[in-house]
Order: structure tokens, then C-alpha cells, then sequence
């Protein structure tokens, strides 16, 4: 169109080369009105000239000009236009949320290639890579909204390929400690408001703490936006057995045989599984147990037991171990591994035994101290005259007077003595060295004076039992039966591997549990109340009647924490017996497991300082209590107001110096909460304690309380319910009758809401120049031809 023809049609707004013009009405009439003109044009013209006296031909030709003026007015009068069509799409969008917490870590997916259980991240890429053209390309009718979310919503990256096989949005790593699919669901409304929304698509194995509530649910219904889930991992759950807890102690001899409980979360698997403690120096398995996962219990516990001597390796210091489990099929194998660092140390376990009278546990006991090698024992017996040689590897010419002397040994053990026989000043000392260095004490009741003359003594507070200490004698033999606390602690296993045990016992010879041996039974049993016992106390073995009256069982040994050291109590002196029917076997490592159990904890009283920091294992924002204790107040050092220790990661960065506060004579504590993943060493880095202290160190495991592969399961039925409660669908990734990818049977469902709004661009034409010039050369040609027919 050249200017010429712009300027005659009086177009100015229109863009030049303009294509598509069309002809529009500014007032348009219907088909019947303009029919109603076009007659009534003609008429009028017609009847005007149909009476002047002319040549026919001319008024006719007259009345035809008069006729297309008329219709020309008319014309102007319902505004003719020229458009240039043009209009506005606003594009709907749709919103898709990718899951990428940790469970999509998880292997529960079917790989038919290999025959293997596939991650459901794996199962996620390869979905993403079908997609088709669509969701790489929209188009301008639609946007596409990419999300990964997991404890928060991120927007995720289009990759600039839209080759087919290529995944149109970079995902990252699956790396959220938490999903929340209703604060996903909920930030996708804040994104998409005020836009028209097909829909949103959930990828993800359905497991959240937190589903969509009600109110976010009657949103969803409300912005007419349909859930379409695509669910992920196995529909019916495979089973998961993950280690849990550990209980292991911080400190243990080398010679000694360290129990190691641990704790399996199961979730649904049901077979067994084989658990091992492997020392991570040597790679030697230093023990093993099968443990049977039946489905129903949620939580099992296994003990194994080691002796670092046995495994090569130095037997002294920091050795690190390995358990895990072994075994097909399992959901999480990242959560079947796990360790824990102990403190090696190698010497004999130090033991004072102070007798009232010759007994015949007394001898027994005695003996057994002496011949076994991995203890150094001191042995006092009371009523023995004075040219009496007391017996033991390192024999007292006397008792021990105060904390320091006493403190020299890792465990005491009080016979059938009368309370009076030990100075308050010597009991004082013993209940120092239990409290505050972690010592451990055994009473070993008696028909004499254990416990009845104690009550009124200064080590009543340690006995595990309380009210009146004049105890009664059962009146019939009873048969001892060992506990789970027992079983747990790594105590009371006196059976070989070959030999026949109980099998409601683990550990324990059947011999044991079978009163026709006669040498089997317990004659004489001091009755404790089980009602009688302090709170912190745990019975390690009970008395059972020999007629086997469950509902008459007493506690026959019973453990209890006391400070930071450990207290037994054994209400029997009959353990001798069973040395009749196996010699020293059985008796021995009786004896010798519990010794270990309580020397334990005082090896961490070889050194002056003692630092302790617990628990061993926390989540992430609970507080870690610290705590320094200086041990040997001799030594002559000024105690400080406050303690400094530093708590450094694994890279040896300090993350916090902890300021402990002054809680007693020569202890302090203080507490700091982690807010960070890892380990973390504590190290005191007060000078004047930091060099009695040596290299002594703790180790915090910092781990999150919230970890995804802690229940790992897929929820597919949250999953359905979201999808149906909103209008939507599920979406399964294979349907034998529709081999299209899972993306395209989506796109297929979800409705066009795109808007469009035509914004066409307009130029009246009748104020033109082309109009004024036919009007007027009409009207010319008209006024000439009434003039020359003289027809005014």
C-alpha cells in the first residue's frame, strides 16, 4: 500500500504493509435493516424523479446517482473501518513438582534390563527423558513450571535442548533430609495466582511429614487446579532393616571382650539378616549374629561381643568399628553401615576385694582373681588374724584410707562385712571414687551383715534396692534366669558356641535352666521385693522357683548407675555351685563378665581430668551436655572459675568454644546445641587441665532428627487421595494398554486454559478523503445533470 492510497483512505495508525486488512463496522446494522436501506433508497430516489418532466433515461439515471448518495450516507453512518487483526494470548500454566529429598535414593524400583532393584531417582531421569516435544516446547498457549521440592521449593533450570531422549529441566542431586508436599502444593498456588492454571503434576514417592490439610486441599478445589501424581518406588513395600542406636562403650581393655548392642529399625522386612562388627584397621569380623526380622516388631536389638586382642591391630588407643548388615533385598543399604570409635587400653582391670569372713564363695572368688590374667587383684579378709597373709597378685599390708588410695583400683567388691568394719571416712572415700571417677562397686549379700547392717551407713545410697536391708531367705532353691538387660549389657553368656542353650536365653547353657541336676540349683536367696527398686536400678537375672512360679520371681542381680560410676548387687553366695557340674567354666565367666562390665566405666579414671560429653549420638538443635571432672585433687592445681573446650569437625575447624561453668568442688559443665552434620571432637583447651588431660577427646555424632531413609517406604495411597480429593488423576509410570510415556498421557489430560484477547487495531475510513471526494463528485454529477436536463 503506497502512500498515495494511505493518504486517500485516510489511514494514519495502521502500520505500513500491513497484510490481512479487513473491513469492519463501527455501528454495524443487521442483513435485514441494511436490505430495508438499500429499498428505501431506492424508493426515495425513484419517487423524487419519478414526477419531473424529463427524459426518461435521465431521471432514471439521476435517481440511480440519488440512490448510491443515500446508500453512501447510510454507509458513513454505520462507520466502515479498516482492521488489522491482532491479539493477546495469556498462556495457562502448569506446575511441576519433582520431588528430590533422599528417599529418592532409595532402591525399590524394577530394572528389566538388569533384573536389579533400581533407585527411584534412576526411575525419575528415565521418565524425564521420555517426555515428549510438548513439555520441552510449549508453545505460546502454555508455560511450564518447573519445581523440585523437598523441606522447600526451588525452581529448577530448563536445560536448551529439545532433542528427544534429553531431560528438559536439570534436577540435581536428591539431597532434602525432608519432603513436604503440602508446602509445595501450597507455594505453587503463591507462584501461579492470578494465572490461569491447567494443573500440577507431583512426581514423588508420596512419603512427606507433612500432607496437604484441608484448607490447602479446598484451595486447590477452588483455583480449579488438579493434582495429576506420577507415583514413584514400589507400591507394596519391600521391607527395610536399618541400624539404629549403638550402645558401645567410650573406653574398654583390650583384653577384655567389649559388647557392642545394637539396634535394627524394621520396617516391614521379614527374613534374616546377618549383622557384623568388623574393625576397620584389620578389616577382621570380630563378631557376627543372625538376627530374624519377622515384620511385626519394628525394633530389634543384637549384642555382639569382641576382644580386641583377638583381632591383630594395636591394643592401645583409638580403634574405629564397623557394624552392618548383610543380607538381599534391602531397601536402604546407605542405612546397613555404621561405626564407633573406641578407647583401647591395655592393662589388667584392678580389683579390691574386702571380705567379712572365709565363706565358700569367698575362696572361689578369691581364686579365680588371682589366676585370671587379665586382672590385678587385692585381697582383704577382715577376720583373718594379723600374721595372716593376705592373698591376691599385689596383697595389702592394710585397707585403703582415702579417694586416692582407693582410687588406684578400677572395681570394688564388699563381702558379708559388718559396715562398722569400714571407718566413715573409708566409705566416704569408696562412694567418692564411684561417684566422680567412675568406679565400680559389688556387694555380695550375705547371711551375716550384707545388707543388714548397712542401712544406716553412707554407702546405703549406692545399694539398688531400698526400705529395710534385713533381708529373708528364700524358702525353697531357686534356678537364676538372666534378663534382656542381661543380653543387652553383653553379661550372663556362659554357654560355647556348640554347646546346647536355652532357647528363650540367648547365651545361657540349658543346664542352667534344668533343676534335676541338683548343682543347677540356688539354695540359699535373699528375697528383694521387686517393688523395693530404685528407679535407675535394672535386674541383670531373677531367682525362679524351682517349680517354675513365674509370678514368684525376685531380682537375683541387680545393676544400677550411681554418678558416674556403676553398682551390682548379687543376692546370692551360691554361684560356687555350679562348679560341680562344669568346673571353673561356668563360674568363671560369670564372675568375669560382670567384673568387665563394671570396670569399664572407670578406665576412663586413669588420668587426673576426665571429659565426658553425651550423648554419644544427637540430632541437629538438641543440646550436648559437657562435662570435666578433675579427678585427683592432690595434685597440688589451682581449680579455674570456668572451662574452656573446643568442639572441631572433621577438618579440624573449631566450631564452638564451649565455657563450662563451675557445678561442684572440681567439676564443671556447660551444654551447647550443634547446628551442624558430622562428628565432633571435644578437646579441653583450658591450659591448666589441658596437659593432665593428654590426647583425651569425645566424639559426638551430629545427625538430623528428621532423616528421610529413616521410613523410606513409598505412600502411593497419600498420593491417590491428593489426586482425587482435587479432580486429578494418578499416572502410573507402565500401563500394559498404553505404551505412551507417562509425560504424554499428562499433557493429554490436562485441559487448554489459555486466554485470548483479541486486540485488534482500527481507521475509519468514512472521514477519509476517498469518501468526501464521491460524495461530492455525486453530488456534482447530480446538480450537472439536473442542470443540463433543466429539471430545477
Amino acid at each position: 500500500m503506497n502512500a498515495f492510497i494511505r493518504w486517500l483512505f485516510g489511514i494514519q495508525d495502521l502500520p505500513v504493509g500491513s497484510e490481512g486488512l479487513r473491513l469492519v463496522w463501527e455501528r454495524p446494522f443487521p442483513g435485514w435493516v441494511w436490505l430495508i436501506i438499500v429499498l428505501a433508497c431506492v424508493g426515495v430516489a425513484a419517487w423524487s424523479y419519478s414526477r419531473l418532466d424529463a427524459n426518461k433515461r435521465l431521471r432514471w439515471g439521476l435517481a440511480s446517482i440519488r440512490a448510491i448518495l443515500l446508500l453512501i450516507l447510510f454507509i458513513c453512518i454505520s462507520g466502515p473501518m479498516l482492521e488489522l487483526p491482532r491479539e493477546r494470548v495469556e498462556p495457562d500454566w502448569v506446575a511441576v513438582l519433582v520431588d528430590r529429598s533422599r528417599s529418592m535414593q532409595v532402591r525399590d524400583g524394577d530394572d528389566t534390563a538388569t533384573g536389579n532393584r533400581s533407585k527411584r531417582e534412576e526411575v525419575l531421569q528415565e521418565i524425564l527423558s521420555n517426555a515428549g516435544p510438548e513439555w520441552r516446547d510449549p508453545g505460546d498457549s502454555r508455560r511450564i513450571l518447573w519445581l523440585g521440592f523437598d523441606e522447600g521449593v526451588t525452581e529448577l533450570q530448563n536445560t536448551e535442548s529439545t532433542e528427544d531422549g534429553e531431560n528438559p529441566v536439570i534436577v540435581g542431586e536428591p539431597d532434602g533430609w525432608r519432603t513436604r508436599i503440602g508446602t509445595a502444593l501450597d507455594e505453587t498456588l503463591r507462584r501461579t495466582t492470578g494465572r490461569p492454571l491447567a494443573g500440577i503434576v507431583v512426581v514423588s514417592d508420596g512419603r512427606t511429614e507433612e500432607p496437604p490439610d484441608r484448607e490447602l486441599v479446598r484451595r486447590l478445589v477452588g483455583a480449579a487446579a488438579p493434582v495429576q501424581v506420577v507415583p514413584l518406588g514400589a507400591s507394596v513395600p519391600v521391607g527395610d532393616a536399618a541400624i539404629g542406636n549403638i550402645e558401645a562403650p567410650r573406653r574398654a581393655f583390650s583384653r577384655d571382650a567389649v559388647p557392642v548392642v545394637v539396634r535394627l529399625d524394621n520396617r516391614g522386612r521379614r527374613e534374616s539378616v546377618r549383622v557384623e562388627l568388623v574393625d576397620e584397621e584389620t578389616e577382621a569380623v570380630l563378631d557376627s549374629t543372625e538376627v530374624e526380622l519377622d515384620g511385626d516388631s519394628d525394633r530389634v536389638d543384637a549384642v555382639l561381643t569382641a576382644r580386641p586382642d583377638a583381632s591383630g591391630g594395636v591394643l592401645e588407643g583409638a580403634r574405629r568399628w564397623t557394624i552392618r548388615i548383610s543380607g538381599d533385598d534391602d531397601l536402604v543399604p546407605e542405612n546397613d553401615i555404621a561405626s564407633v570409635q573406641i578407647e583401647l587400653v591395655d592393662r589388667p582391670l584392678r580389683v579390691l576385694y574386702i571380705e567379712g569372713g572365709p565363706r565358700w564363695e569367698y575362696r572361689y572368688l578369691k581364686n579365680l582373681l588371682v589366676r585370671e590374667p587379665s586382672i590385678e587383684s587385692s585381697v582383704m579378709l577382715l577376720s583373718a588374724d594379723r600374721d595372716f597373709a593376705q592373698e591376691g597378685n599385689t596383697p595389702l599390708a592394710r585397707l585403703p584410707r582415702d579417694a586416692a588410695e582407693f582410687g588406684r583400683f578400677d572395681l570394688i567388691i564388699l563381702g558379708d562385712l559388718p559396715s562398722g568394719f569400714l571407718t566413715k571416712g573409708r566409705q566416704d572415700a569408696i562412694r567418692e571414687v564411684v561417684e566422680r571417677r567412675g568406679g565400680g562397686l559389688i556387694m555380695l549379700g550375705g547371711t551375716q551383715s550384707m545388707p543388714s547392717t548397712w542401712e544406716e551407713s553412707v554407702l546405703a545410697d549406692l545399694i539398688p534396692f531400698s526400705g529395710g536391708f534385713d533381708l529373708d531367705r528364700r524358702a525353697e532353691p531357686v534356678m537364676a534366669n538372666p534378663t534382656e538387660t542381661a543380653s543387652r549389657l553383653g553379661v550372663m553368656r556362659l554357654a560355647d558356641v556348640d554347646e546346647t542353650m536355652d532357647t528363650e536365653i540367648e547365651g545361657w547353657p540349658i543346664d542352667l535352666s534344668d533343676p534335676s541336676f541338683g548343682w543347677s540349683q540356688l539354695q540359699w536367696v535373699q528375697r528383694i521385693d521387686p517393688e523395693r527398686l530404685k528407679p535407675t536400678a535394672e535386674v541383670l537375672a531373677t531367682a525362679v522357683p524351682v517349680d517354675g512360679d513365674a509370678m514368684d520371681q525376685t531380682p537375683l542381680v541387680i545393676a544400677m548407675r550411681f554418678g558416674a560410676g556403676q553398682v551390682l548387687y548379687v543376692a546370692t553366695d551360691e554361684i560356687w555351685r555350679w562348679r560341680y557340674g562344669r568346673g571353673e567354666r561356668l563360674y568363671e565367666r560369670f564372675w568375669v563378665q560382670l567384673l568387665r562390665l563394671l570396670g569399664r566405666e572407670a578406665v576412663e579414671s586413669d588420668l587426673p581430668v576426665r571429659l565426658t560429653v553425651g550423648p554419644d549420638r544427637v540430632e541437629m538443635g538438641r543440646p550436648v551436655l559437657v562435662t570435666v571432672d578433675l579427678l585427683d585433687t592432690s595434685i597440688g592445681i589451682t581449680a579455674p572459675e570456668t572451662v574452656l573446650v573446643e568442639a572441631v569437625d572433621e577438618q579440624d575447624v573449631i566450631v564452638r568454644t564451649i565455657e563450662l561453668s563451675a557445678s561442684g568442688e572440681a567439676s564443671w559443665t556447660g551444654s551447647w546445641i550443634p547446628d551442624r552434620l558430622g562428628s565432633v571432637e571435644h578437646r579441653i583447651a583450658e591450659w591448666s587441665l589441658a596437659s593432665l588431660a593428654g590426647d583425651q577427646s569425645a566424639m559426638v555424632e551430629v545427625v538430623r532428627p528428621d532423616d528421610e531413609l529413616r521410613l523410606a517406604d513409598a505412600d502411593h495411597d497419600l498420593l491417590a487421595t491428593i489426586a482425587e480429593e482435587t479432580g486429578g488423576s494418578v499416572h502410573d509410570i507402565q500401563k500394559s494398554e498404553d505404551q505412551r510415556s507417562v509425560f504424554d498421557r499428562i499433557h493429554e489430560a490436562l485441559p487448554n486454559r489459555a486466554v485470548i484477547t483479541e486486540i485488534p487495531l482500527r481507521e475509519r475510513i468514512w472521514t477519509s478523503p476517498l469518501f468526501f471526494l464521491v460524495i461530492l463528485l455525486l453530488v456534482t454529477v447530480e446538480w450537472s445533470g439536473r442542470r443540463l436536463g433543466r429539471l430545477d
